[in-house]
């Protein structure tokens, strides 16, 4: 009768020892992965970080100055060359705006925004490297304001229109 006890506590036992190692186990790879994740997910953001960075450094189209950059921007609609306008703009927003200077292109007002654009304008700076241009329409209502921003490569480009 006690050699069947003992069986059974060994048995018992046995599987309890089993239980925990298989849920150490268990809090151990959950533990590895989430630790893993935010490192991974950090690394992929430091990454796109300085892929972003390097992009913004070897974009050389904008001027010198802000007026500079939207003389650039205004030429390149007048040539009809809504692609060169678009890369006067920051980065992020380039593709957005290539597909909406190709609309305003194709519905024939690209003239009407070079007209618009050429109209006399007020600037304000908003600090060292940011200015925005304020341009009224005929009863003297703002119509427009574009800001223009120097990156840290030196070039100013439109962050907003």
């Amino acid at each position: 009768m006690q050699l069947m006890t003992n069986k059974h506590f060994w048995k018992f036992f046995g599987m309890l020892l089993g239980l925990i190692v298989l849920g150490l186990a268990v809090i151990f790879a959950v533990d590895y992965y989430n630790l893993k994740g935010p490192r991974d997910d950090a690394r992929r953001a430091e990454e796109l970080q300085k892929e972003l960075e390097q992009k913004y450094m070897a974009d050389t189209y904008g001027g010198k100055t802000p007026e500079e950059t939207l003389q650039l921007f205004i030429d390149a609609l007048k040539a009809g060359d809504t692609d060169l306008a678009a890369k006067y703009f920051i980065i992020d927003d380039q593709e957005k705006w290539k597909e909406n200077l190709k609309k305003i292109k194709d519905n024939n007002k690209l003239t009407l925004m070079v007209s618009d654009l050429n109209r006399p304008k007020e600037k304000k700076a908003l600090g060292d490297s940011r200015f925005t241009f304020y341009i009224y329409n005929d009863v003297n209502q703002l119509a427009l304001a574009i800001d223009i921003a120097m990156g840290s490569n030196g070039v100013w480009k439109i962050v907003e229109l």
